[in-house]
């Protein structure tokens, strides 16, 4: 009976700390014969590396210098006056004027052919009577007396070939004409793709600008990663190329914007540094 009470005490013993050790979270009883691996404390882990890497200084903006002699700013236009501008001041309308000009005068003088044409001329004459051999010294008068002449000359028929040579003039002169409308035509349409391209170029800039700032932003934030240990370098230095791009990017939009406000400027036949 003692036996047999003890093996019942030592029996509730063992169940009661099989039951305790069940209760205790992630704690797990050693298997026989694999020791636990021995676990190191914080201050034995080993530090990440961290690699000397100097912060890329933020690249300049870049801004285009004002003409000298001329305000930063301009007063604002649209496309409309803009094409006004042009057809005042465009060199190929004051040409394309002037050649009508000139067909209308070679017209004029195309038709002089077709009117009656009068001349009339006058003069005054004295004869003198000179010594060759001996004889009385000077001169003597012989006559004197006045001259006058008047001509009329009218074209009759030439099998028409005056009148063809002033069709012809009269049909160069409306070519002339026509030649304006085209050129006036083609000035409108130069200077509004040229403001448009401008205009585009201008977005362009702001676009790239944003651009840079956003790829600034990144490569400051790869730097702080990578100083606090959760980075890599190779996110820097891809960091790094982009800013570069970016930057070339925006100074490629402006340089585009400079020669589209040059282009602008010579289609609206203005000095090209005008604002």
């Amino acid at each position: 009976m003692k036996s047999s009470k003890r093996l019942s005490i030592l029996a509730v013993w063992v169940l009661a700390a099989v039951c305790a050790a069940q209760q205790q979270p992630g704690v797990t009883p050693p298997q026989q014969g694999n020791p636990p691996p021995p676990t190191k404390s914080p201050q034995e882990l080993t530090p990440p590396i961290q690699p000397k890497i100097t912060p890329v200084p933020t690249p300049p903006v870049i801004t285009l210098p004002p003409p000298p002699g001329q305000p930063v700013a301009g007063p604002m236009i649209t496309a409309e006056d803009a094409a006004q501008v042009g057809l005042k001041h465009q060199p190929q309308i004051a040409i394309a004027r002037a050649a009508i000009r000139a067909a209308h005068g070679n017209v004029l003088i195309a038709e002089q052919s077709l009117l009656p044409n009068g001349t009339v001329g006058g003069g005054f004459t004295n004869e003198y009577a000179l010594p060759i051999f001996g004889g009385t010294r000077g001169t003597s008068l012989l006559s004197s007396g006045f001259s006058a002449n008047v001509s009329v000359s009218q074209l009759i028929f030439d099998f028409g070939r005056t009148l063809d040579a002033v069709h012809q003039a009269e049909a160069q002169e409306r070519a002339a004409t026509f030649g304006l409308t085209t050129t006036e035509s083609d000035t409108v349409y130069q200077v509004k793709q040229s403001f448009y391209n401008y205009a585009q170029a201008i977005q362009s800039i702001h676009v790239a600008e944003a651009n840079l700032k956003d790829r600034q932003d990144n490569l400051a934030l790869a730097q702080a990663q990578l100083n606090a240990g959760l980075g890599a370098p190779a996110d820097v230095v891809t960091a790094q190329t982009n800013v570069a791009a970016a930057t070339v990017q925006l100074t490629t939009a402006r340089n585009t914007a400079a020669l589209d406000e040059i282009t602008l400027a010579m289609n609206m036949g203005i000095d090209p540094r005008t604002p």
